[in-house]
């Protein structure tokens, strides 16, 4: 018992440890969401990793004018919450990314749509210690309404 007793200070420091984590990655995941997916590519690239910052101009370059006009009337619907945070070890991590009304872009040339809603599985990786997105292509919905 006195071994226990002697080894429960350092089982509750890892536990606050693994919580200021989850912690620190969903805060990460819910500005690069809310950034993201509200077009704000400039303070999303404050979340994300360098090499992710290709995927970033891409899809600013992939937005036409009329992406612009469907966007311009849907963008104060868009709402994102994370909820769900796994961190698998001290520099991995994945967060479920809920976006209600978010832009589906199209095919070149063509509109893209606004669908209802989607989760999206954003992974983070810890570096220089501090949290960012790995943006390895541009997020997919992992589910999402047929809208």
């Amino acid at each position: 018992m006195k071994q226990f007793l002697l080894l429960l200070p350092f089982l509750l420091s890892g536990c606050q440890l693994a919580d200021r984590e989850s912690m620190q990655v969903k805060q990460v995941a819910e500005d690069w969401a809310e950034a993201y997916f509200h077009f704000d590519y400039q303070q999303a690239a404050r979340y994300t990793t360098a090499e992710g910052y290709r995927w970033l101009q891409f899809a600013a370059s992939n937005i036409n004018e009329a992406d612009i006009d469907v966007i311009n009337q849907y963008i104060n619907d868009i709402t994102t919450s994370v909820s769900d945070v796994y961190v698998g070890n001290d520099t991995m991590a994945v967060a479920a990314v809920h976006v209600n009304h978010w832009f589906s872009p199209d095919s070149i040339g063509y509109a893209g749509s606004m669908k209802s809603d989607g989760t999206f599985d954003v992974e983070l990786v810890k570096r220089n210690g501090e949290w960012k997105v790995r943006m390895a292509c541009l997020p997919q919905s992992e589910m999402q309404s047929r809208d």
